[in-house]
């Protein structure tokens, strides 16, 4: 009995160890696996990276460039200001009118 019972001690410790090294096989699976994922991560990281900065320096070049519309903008107000402050008045337009027919009117007269 002594010899059967090591038998089924031995049978079980082999059973035991049978299956501790399937999982240390697919923990060694699983590692490399999840190695594999975390390079792939990394690269994908680096891109995201590379584009958050070419990101920055397009709205760097974004604000510059809406800088310069902005200086462009007031330019063109003050020149519209400037040339609206020189027009004649709807009362002058008038009596200039008025003159020119005048003229006209004598020039043909004449």
């Amino acid at each position: 009995m002594n010899k059967t019972q090591n038998n089924e001690k031995d049978n079980k410790l082999v059973d035991s160890l049978n299956r501790l090294t399937r999982r240390i096989e697919e923990a060694t699976v699983d590692i490399h696996e999840i190695n594999g994922s975390m390079k792939s991560f990394d690269q994908r990281l680096d891109s995201v990276d590379q584009r958050l900065g070419t990101l920055e320096r397009d709205t760097e070049n974004i604000k510059l460039k809406l800088g310069e519309v902005a200086q462009s903008t007031e330019d063109i107000i003050l020149t519209t200001s400037e040339i609206l402050t020189k027009m004649v008045t709807q009362d002058e337009f008038k009596h200039l009118s008025r003159r020119v027919s005048s003229l006209e009117r004598t020039a043909k007269t004449s």
